[in-house]
């Protein structure tokens, strides 16, 4: 009886989110390719296992993407004792969703508190449709995902190849953004 149960709530669980995904899907969203060399603000969705190179990370970010902003938003099961959360840094855990897997207001609001230029999903994790259900709380004028996610929700998908580390992947990907862009000054 109580697997059974469980089964019902996931499967609500996935039509509500699955509900949520497609109303972020119809906003009219006007699709804008950044300049690349000034970006504004930049939002990575990453996996808490990749945290470990966000000093790395912001040193690209400041560097080659010239971003003024960034921060980092990741799903994880509990947040780590040995890090902050900021309005740089947002964990979000199961507390954060209610009943049906939708993500709570005051969750939101903070997701929502960030004006984003680009986002850049660098997550490997795709359970539950939770990866698309956050890109699609994210507001921002360009998504880049990479081919291992779902290509229906990102403006640009992009194959890293056998490249797993993320600091990489973001200068494979400026190159690239670059080259799209048409701008001359690669570095």
């Amino acid at each position: 009886m109580q697997a059974k149960c469980r089964k019902m709530l996931k499967s609500l669980v996935v039509f509500f989110r699955n509900k949520a995904i497609k109303k972020g899907r119809l906003k009219q969203r006007s699709v804008i390719m950044p300049d690349v060399t000034n970006l504004s603000a930049i939002t990575l969705l990453m996996d808490p296992d990749q945290y470990k190179s966000t000093k790395e990370i912001e040193k690209v970010l400041k560097t080659l993407y010239q971003a003024k902003k960034f921060r980092y938003v990741m799903y994880c099961d509990l947040i780590p004792n040995d890090k902050l959360q900021t309005d740089t840094m947002v964990f979000l855990t199961k507390d954060d969703f209610n009943i049906f897997g939708i993500i709570k207001k005051d969750k939101l609001d903070v997701i929502n508190s960030f004006e984003n230029e680009i986002l850049i999903n660098m997550s490997e994790d795709n359970e539950l449709i939770i990866n698309d259900y956050l890109q699609s709380l994210i507001n921002s004028s360009f998504v880049i995902g990479h081919s291992k996610l779902n290509k229906d929700f990102h403006d640009l998908t992009f194959d890293y190849g056998i490249e797993n580390d993320v600091v990489q992947r973001l200068r494979i990907l400026h190159k690239y953004l670059l080259m799209l862009s048409g701008n001359k000054n690669e570095k």
